[in-house]
């Protein structure tokens, strides 16, 4: 994970709970270093997390990263402290990149526990430790920990670990940002239905915010292309079709999404259901009316009822649904009345040529008969 790799823990070279004192003798020296190009490595470097590039400029920028009170509890949730006997012997493990031993350590303390005054920094380490693997049931572990940890009375006690002592923080805000960060991350990683999975172990608050970020977008971007559907049908009803047809594939996905997140019992997956639903019905009837009128195509009838079809399979609530059933209703009559109509016409055909036929044949008679 990048935010871990490339932490500005670990490009200044120490824990998130180091002292001040230890910060700036580090900062002194790392810049001095950084300076006249000489290399300088860590014990915090952990060959779990590959190579480390250090320049002047990303020093500077990672001690500033580093400097208020927030951001230093922003990233060291993506990093390692040293807050206890348990850290300090899994810490010495991970230095030498003996993993399989640090982890035993952090997961011996964790595992089915709660958090509380010894284990709260193994919560962390495990999390971070676990949140830099490419298999998701680790992921999905990592993400658990320090969702845990967070919502525990004991996040104080780290806070205050990394942070000064006087300096207070919103629970649910800071897991709020930790989400944040997290899809941040995954964007690009994991598909959406993933990504939800991933948080699956986490608690109603969580999933209710995580609901929230997943909908906003999708739902915006169903209404954004239903109001310029209306505009379009409405400045040229005799493409109405083609702009229903258009409307529905822009939308299906977003839909579709929705539909996973919230279920079809949401008011809010209801109602923008109803308003795409009612959007290409309206346009199957208006391009039916103006076909009609001008009888510009041939299919006009059987496109008009795909469009409401397609209306019917979206709407959710019963006047929408009544009224694509109405809609569809209609146009089996016109339907039927149309197919009347020509057999009638055939009929009519058939009659006029037996006639003649008739008449043909007997004068052909007479004509034999003289």
């Amino acid at each position: 994970m990048e935010l871990i790799q490339n932490n500005p823990y670990r490009i200044a070279g120490i824990l998130s709970n180091a002292t001040e004192r230890e910060l700036q003798k580090q900062k002194t020296k790392i810049k001095a270093y950084t300076k006249v190009g000489k290399e300088i490595k860590s014990d915090f470097d952990f060959q779990i997390l590959g190579s480390i590039d250090r320049t002047e400029d990303s020093v500077i920028k990672a001690f500033s990263n580093v400097e208020q009170n927030q951001d230093k509890v922003n990233y060291s949730l993506f990093w390692f402290l040293n807050a206890s006997p348990f850290d300090n012997t899994a810490i010495e493990y991970l230095k030498n990149g003996d993993e399989e031993k640090a982890l035993e350590i952090w997961e011996k303390v964790t595992n089915d526990k709660d958090v509380n005054s010894k284990n709260f920094s193994a919560f962390n380490n495990l999390g971070t430790y676990k949140l830099l693997s490419e298999d998701k049931s680790d992921i999905k572990t990592g993400i658990e920990a320090k969702i845990k940890l967070i919502e525990s009375e004991y996040f104080e006690s780290f806070v205050h670990s990394v942070a000064d002592e006087t300096y207070t923080i919103d629970n649910q805000k800071q897991s709020e940002k930790l989400i944040d960060e997290l899809l941040t991350q995954f964007k690009n990683q994991f598909s959406s239905s993933e990504t939800l999975q991933l948080f699956s172990g986490c608690n109603g608050t969580t999933q209710k915010y995580l609901s929230k970020k997943f909908t906003e977008e999708p739902l915006h971007k169903i209404e954004s292309q239903i109001e310029s559907c209306k505009k379009k049908r409405k400045a040229d009803k005799s493409r109405s079709y083609e702009f229903g047809l258009k409307l529905f594939t822009n939308t299906k996905d977003d839909l579709s999404l929705l539909k996973s997140l919230l279920g079809t019992s949401d008011l809010k997956y209801k109602a923008v259901a109803d308003q795409l639903a009612n959007e290409i019905m309206q346009c199957g009837i208006d391009y039916f009316n103006e076909s009609q009128e001008n009888d510009s195509s041939e299919d006009f009838l059987k496109q008009a009822q795909e469009l409401n079809e397609t209306a019917l399979s979206i709407a959710i609530g019963k006047l929408t649904r009544d009224r694509a059933k109405d809609s569809l209703a209609t146009l089996e009559e016109m339907k039927d009345r149309e197919v009347a109509q020509a057999i009638a016409l055939l009929q009519s055909v058939k009659d006029a040529y037996e006639t003649n036929e008739q008449q043909i044949r007997q004068q052909v008679k007479a004509h034999n008969f003289k």
